[in-house]
């Protein structure tokens, strides 16, 4: 009886540890280190005391969002909703939204690039090519971002150079002749010069006759030295 008593207890370390080996690096896939600037500053997101869902651009990827009407799927009180068969998009934050859907109106959830409000309810929808990182804070932050939004804000921040040499290049294809191409180059000019171009191309048909979709990006940046511990960026980002 002893025997089998301790054959039980020896089977039963064992798959413990063979769990506990195997829900360690699991753990540290989930709590992997998301920086954010929520609160104008560099933080880990864990630190943050503000209801905020982030998505780093490899994220992002892997779960193949690829637009920013996509994200709203995987954030819990976020939709968006649009009008002219999807024309107009906007985001909705804990069930507020703008009602109406003219271009000059402003939306009551604020959508930032790079920290930077954008003022147009039309441009709040954007393609995720060129994203480092979005950020998706729920509730009232017009004490953080000076004009933040009744529902909350999306705060999205773009790829910038930063003197790593990389060379990649996507390419899908699907269904109704959809095709799309994508590429991220950047390397280092010199000691104190780096650049980066990432640029997109995309081309659908549909299943109604008559119907295309075409749409095309480019963002450059450079990013100068400036002094032995200060550096420059200069970014621009274009749609067609």
């Amino acid at each position: 009886m002893s025997q089998q008593r301790c054959s039980a207890l020896a089977r039963i370390c064992v798959a413990g540890g063979l769990a506990a080996s195997l829900a360690a690096p699991l753990q540290a896939a989930v709590l992997d280190e998301i920086v954010v600037t929520a609160q104008k500053r560099e933080q880990d997101i864990q630190d943050v005391g503000i209801s905020i869902s982030a998505f780093t651009g490899e994220q992002m990827e892997t779960l193949g969002i690829q637009s920013s009407s996509e994200i709203a799927a995987f954030v819990p009180g976020v939709h968006t909703s649009g009008a002219l068969a999807g024309q107009n998009k906007q985001f909705t934050i804990r069930g507020v939204t703008q009602a109406d859907f003219n271009d000059i109106v402003e939306a009551p959830n604020a959508v930032y690039l790079d920290e930077g409000y954008i003022a147009v309810a039309q441009a709040q929808t954007f393609a995720l090519f060129d994203i480092e990182r979005v950020e998706i804070l729920k509730g009232p932050n017009a004490l953080i971002f000076g004009r933040g939004g009744t529902g909350g804000i999306i705060n999205r921040i773009i790829k910038e150079a930063d003197g790593i040499d990389r060379n990649d290049f996507l390419l899908r294809a699907g269904s109704y002749a959809f095709y799309r191409a994508q590429a991220d180059v950047g390397d280092t000019a010199n000691d104190n010069l780096a650049y980066r171009f990432s640029a997109l191309y995309e081309n659908s048909g549909s299943f109604r006759d008559g119907v295309t979709t075409e749409l095309a990006g480019l963002t450059p940046s450079m990013a100068f030295g400036v002094g032995a511990n200060s550096r420059m960026v200069l970014t621009a980002e274009g749609y067609y």
